[in-house]
Order: C-alpha cells, then structure tokens, then sequence
C-alpha cells in the first residue's frame, strides 16, 4: 500500500507509516498529477506536455522515462503494486494507494514549485477547486461549526387554518433572522436557505450537521382576530435538548414587542453580548404600523426571483407601505430594489430614470437611517453601476460590517470588490456568503466562477459556469461568461452554439448593452467583449 499525502507538505509512505524519500521534484508532481485522479489513466503525451511542456518531445519522453526508472528505486516493492506503467500510459492502481488531499485548512501541496509554466497552472486550478469543495460541495458529515455560537430560524409554522396566514408566520421568522443577523458576535444561516425547510419537519440533528450550527430555533404562529399565540423553541442541534421555550398570548399590535423579546432571549440564551453602542442599532424598530409591516413580508419574497411580473408586484406593495409610514426604512429599501431592478433587466421606461428613481429611495433610507445595512448594501450596489467602485466598496464593506451574518450583503459586498477591480479580495467574501447561506442563490456561485474566469483559472471556471447553467438551463447569463471562459481556452466551436443560443432567448442582444449594466472594471470589461465577439455575439 503507497500512502500519498496532498494536503499541505508532500510526502509518500509505505504501510507502514515509514515515509520513502523521493528525490526528484518531477517525481513528486507525476505522483501528485495521478493521484487526484486514481482512477483514470494519463497518457504519456499528457504527463510530457504538463512537466516538460518547454522541452521538445523526444527530450520530454526520454526524460519521463528516467523518472519512472527514479521512483522504482525510490519507492521500492511498493511502486510494483501502486504504479501501472505500459509504453502508452502511467496510472495508479487505486486499490493499492491512500489519498489524504482535502484536509481543512490546509494548501494542496503547500509550498511546491515546479516553475514549469503547465503544471504551475494545473496545481493553481487544483488547489482552486479544493478551497471551492470545501465549501461548495461539503461532505454527508456536514459543514464545519463557526468558531462562534452559530444558529439556524426555521420557518414558523402557520397554525391558523388559513393559507392566507401564511406570510406572517414567514415574516415572523425573517424579521427574528434579520435582528439576529446584526450580532457580530454570532453566526446566522440566510432565510432562503432556512426556507428551505419550509413544510418540512427535520430532525434538528439534521439540520445542525447540513447547515453547520450549535442551535436551531422552531416556532408557530396562529392568529384569531386581533389576538396571536406564538410559540417559540431554541434547541441544541447535537443533542436535540430544549435550551429555552416560550408561548406569547398578545394582542396582534404587540408583534413586534414580542419579536425582540424572542430575539433578545435567544442572544441571552447563547451568551452573545453587544458591544457598547451595538444594542441601539440592534433593536431599533422599523415601524409600528402593523399593516405596513404585512405588505413589506408579502413584498419581500417577490423580489427574491427576478421575474418582471413579481418585482412589480413588490414594488406595489413597497409603495402602499411608504405611504402608510414614510419613516419605515425597510419599505423603502424595498421599493428601491425594485427600481434597480427595473434598472437592471430593463423593465423600467428607460435605464436612466430607473436607476435615479432607485438612486433617490436609496438616498432617503440612508437619511431615515444613516446604519441601516440593508440601505447601505443597496446605495452601494447603485454605486458600482454607476462605475463608482470604490464608493460602491466602501458602503457596502460598511453593510458587512453592521450585518455581518447576512449573506445577502456580505455577497453584495463580494460583488462590489469582483466588478470593481478587487476580485481577489471578493472571492473570500463570497465564499463566506455561500457558508452562510449553503442553499445560495445561483449568481453566489456565478461570481465564484467569475474570479476564476478573471485570474485566468479557465478550467475551474468552465466547471462552475456548466454547473450553474445547469441548474438555471433557461437563462442567457450563464451561457455569456461560459461562452467567454470556452473562447479563453480555445473552444471556439461551442462558445459559438452558446452564443446563438443566447440570441435566440434574447434577440435584441447587444453585448455593449449587457456590459454597460453589469461590468464596472475596464479589464473585465475588455477581456468579455473580446471573447464574446470571438464567440458571435453582436457588439
């Protein structure tokens, strides 16, 4: 048995657990190369052309040759049963290895340099691909616990009788997650990926391993008349143990006194403590009028899909709700996110009014409340379409900093920094996103493949823009940066069906229109209307 270790420092050990000392660095990389794929077999001409790639082919074969002959001697009886070797290919036989490459926190093969430009690329995309599965892609044994006390709202349940109550129960729970979400010193999973257990009735272990949490909270919601009950549980998802439970019997003008009660036992419960001037900002409340309240939770869920019907739905309720209370922040975030969206996909009379109406609620929110995160987020998503990036930075950083559990701005914030010329420091941010968020929205994961495709990473691209196209199949998006990424490795060919794909779903396609509203950085920028053009598509 050849036990290869990936993860941080090489090394190669026999069953013994003795390490076998292989001199030769191409030695250590063709192991390396062969082991991430145990299973399939690379042919001479790939392993020459990923260590040699700038040696001619007679030096390069003659020169695999002499490392084959290096290994026998240094790995002894165990290459015999671990390396397959024919004139054609090189494999190993994954019955007689041991792999360690995924171990948390550690570097593929950390501090290995071949300086041989192919394989410096291929090692590039792999440890890529290992930071992204980490998080992407957890195991069955579930994610990792934050070094923090983390939780998870479920849905409350609606137990009036009445479909129609549904959204309150639902706005009940996303209210107790967006207080929560505002504790820096604790970590919150996002309600769409919450909502995912919606009608549902998981066992808390269960939910504490797929999401990565210490505690979940559980609750139902029935209303008669003017009267609510509410009934509330925080549980410990390892054991299943009832931590603390409650029933509130309250008059239905008493909701949002009950919401922070509920909130602020629960920060008790986990031993959070706010920082001196953190508890203002916590619980300041958005309104008091109950029916404004009812239109923001029914608008909010519309807003989450980006079909033109729906936001304008959301923006009818949004509107009904600044009018019933012009000082409720939250309305009027939400009819500004409409009109960006209305800016965005062209729903709207004309981008440029669109863009100045969502401008102007984003203005006014900020001066209702100059720390209101979600306010924030949204004037600086503005800002990076109106090219300002390192305003759009700036605020939305600001965003993070006030919310740092909510996933939705932490990936506004990742977003900002990967169109605004900063997509190294965007793709951590992003990648906290999708942590917190493990049921993400799609475009999480797009702007993962969009760093990628930007540092030139073309492969790990490619594999996360197909991935993404093939769970949204219907839109065009995906199928441009795709296209873009293929046309960067010289995939003409199906870049160019993707392209006239992307016309017939949308054949008023421009690509100068596409990048006036999505790229913010010259570079970007440059690098997608030069491969779309090579793909196709009408400038």
């Amino acid at each position: 048995m050849l036990r290869l270790t990936l993860s941080g420092r090489f090394s190669a050990a026999g069953a013994d657990g003795i390490e076998f000392q292989i001199k030769s660095k191409k030695a250590k990389a063709l192991l390396a190369y062969l082991a991430l794929s145990p299973r399939k077999s690379r042919s001479r001409e790939e392993i020459m052309a990923l260590l040699w790639s700038d040696r001619g082919e007679a030096q390069a074969r003659a020169s695999l040759r002499q490392v084959l002959v290096g290994l026998r001697k240094d790995l002894g009886e165990e290459a015999v049963a671990a390396m397959i070797v024919t004139n054609e290919a090189v494999a190993l036989n994954p019955d007689k290895i041991t792999v360690e490459a995924e171990v948390a926190g550690e570097e593929l093969l950390a501090g290995f340099h071949l300086h041989d430009p192919a394989f410096e690329d291929w090692l590039r995309d792999e440890r890529l691909r290992h930071e992204d599965m980490a998080i992407l892609a957890p195991q069955p044994s579930g994610l990792p616990l934050p070094d923090k006390p983390s939780i998870a709202v479920l849905p409350f349940s609606n137990m009036s009788g009445d479909p129609e109550q549904e959204y309150f129960a639902n706005g009940i729970t996303e209210d107790i997650i967006t207080v929560l979400t505002r504790f820096r010193s604790l970590f919150v999973i996002a309600r769409n990926t919450s909502f995912h257990y919606k009608h549902r009735s998981p066992k808390v272990q269960d939910v504490g391993r797929e999401l990565g949490v210490t505690h979940v909270v559980e609750g139902s919601v029935r209303t008669a008349g003017k009267r609510i009950r509410i009934t509330v549980q925080l549980v410990e998802a390892d054991t299943g143990h009832h931590v603390w439970a409650e029933r509130y019997d309250r008059e239905l003008d008493d909701i949002f006194d009950v919401q922070d009660e509920i909130t602020k036992k629960v920060a008790t419960e986990l031993n959070v403590r706010l920082a001196r001037g953190e508890e203002a900002r916590v619980w300041s409340r958005g309104t008091t009028n109950i029916e404004a309240w009812e239109k923001v939770i029914r608008a909010v869920p519309l807003t989450d899909d980006h079909v033109k019907e729906h936001n304008a739905e959301a923006q009818r309720l949004a509107t009904e709700a600044v009018q019933l209370d012009p000082t409720f922040t939250s309305a009027v975030v939400i009819l500004g996110w409409t009109h960006l969206e209305d800016a965005l996909w062209g729903w709207g009379e004309s981008h440029r009014s669109s863009m100045q109406t969502a401008l102007s609620f984003a203005e006014r929110a900020l001066q209702l409340d100059a720390e209101n995160p979600e306010a924030l987020a949204l004037r600086g998503t503005i800002a990076l379409f109106n090219k300002d990036a390192e305003k759009a930075i700036a605020l939305c950083k600001r965003a993070v900093i006030l919310s740092p559990s909510h996933a939705g701005n932490v990936a506004l914030a990742a977003m900002a920094m990967i169109f605004g010329g900063e997509p190294k420091n965007g793709l951590p941010l992003m990648k906290r996103a999708i942590r917190l968020s493990p049921i993400y929205p799609q475009w999480y994961l797009l702007m993962v493949g969009a760093v990628h495709h930007i540092n030139g990473a073309q492969r790990k691209a490619i594999e996360i823009f197909r991935e993404c196209l093939a769970n949204e199949p219907e839109t065009a998006l995906h199928r441009l940066w795709l296209a873009s990424a293929l046309i960067a490795t010289g995939q003409d060919e199906e870049a160019k069906l993707l392209a006239a794909e992307i016309v017939e779903i949308d054949p008023d396609f421009k690509t100068s229109s596409w990048l006036e509203v999505f790229s913010r950085d010259d570079a970007l920028t440059d690098l997608l209307r030069t491969n779309l053009g090579k793909a196709g598509l009408p400038n």
